[in-house]
């Protein structure tokens, strides 16, 4: 038996926008698909496709919770099934240890600015895929760490990672953008045809690439030596054209 929980918006699935300016504050949940009980053993009746441009705060719990998997001590739990993410805005709950949990299922998040706070972004199982300003522009920086996706993308603008990443089959950086990754990392294949930045600090890291790593004709792939025992490197399996 689920027990009741006190929500801005429940529903069993479907689209959800949450329009710039708007917030959503739950005083437990922000958000919660289910197909009417929050009990283990339930999950959400449809896809469902959320869009954030304002505010979703879970006072108590989740900022985006839709049950149906393992999310505990997270802020959004996409639970089950085949869920787009698209955020613009602030999402941010309490007590967390992981921000995003997609869950089970082939899912899509993409990050077009905004904020994202209270811990780990992580793709769970299925074929998931990260993307970063995607038909948009600007900055976005993340202190926590990112895992757990096969693919990710940085369309345009600038992105800044703090944390450790990871992308287990394919890195992109667009012509124009730029990607910042201060911690070493790791990644499938890697193509760069923007900008692959220095970590910040003077700090130096090992990029290490599984696969194959290509660079455009314009890409940037900056290196920081600070001393013959001190500097970058890059490190490739495959070939490097």
């Amino acid at each position: 038996t689920g027990v009741n929980t006190a929500e801005a918006v429940a529903a069993g699935g479907g689209t959800i926008v949450n329009y710039a300016g708007a917030t959503l504050t739950g005083a437990h949940n922000g958000i919660l698909i289910d197909n009417g009980s929050t009990g283990a053993d339930y999950s959400a009746a449809l896809a469902t496709t959320i869009t954030n441009a304002g505010t979703i705060t879970g006072q108590n719990g989740y900022a985006i919770k839709l049950v149906g998997s393992t999310g505990y001590g997270t802020v959004i739990d996409m639970g089950g099934g085949n869920d787009t993410l698209t955020t613009t805005g602030t999402i941010s709950g309490t007590g967390a240890t992981t921000v995003l949990q997609m869950g089970l299922g082939d899912d899509q998040v993409t990050i077009n600015g905004g904020t994202i706070s209270g811990g780990a972004i992580e793709g769970g199982d299925g074929a998931d895929s990260l993307a970063f300003f995607n038909g948009a522009t600007g900055t976005f920086t993340f202190a926590g760490a990112i895992n757990g996706f096969e693919t990710a993308r940085v369309y345009a603008g600038t992105v800044v990672l703090q944390g450790a990443f990871a992308a287990s089959t394919a890195l992109t950086v667009d012509a124009g953008a730029s990607l910042q990754v201060d911690p070493s990392f790791s990644v499938g294949a890697l193509t760069v045809n923007g900008t692959l930045a220095a970590a910040e600090n003077s700090a130096t890291r090992t990029t290490t690439v599984t696969g194959d790593y290509r660079q455009g004709a314009d890409g940037v792939l900056e290196v920081r030596i600070a001393s013959a025992s001190a500097h970058d490197i890059v490190a490739v399996t495959g070939t490097a054209t």
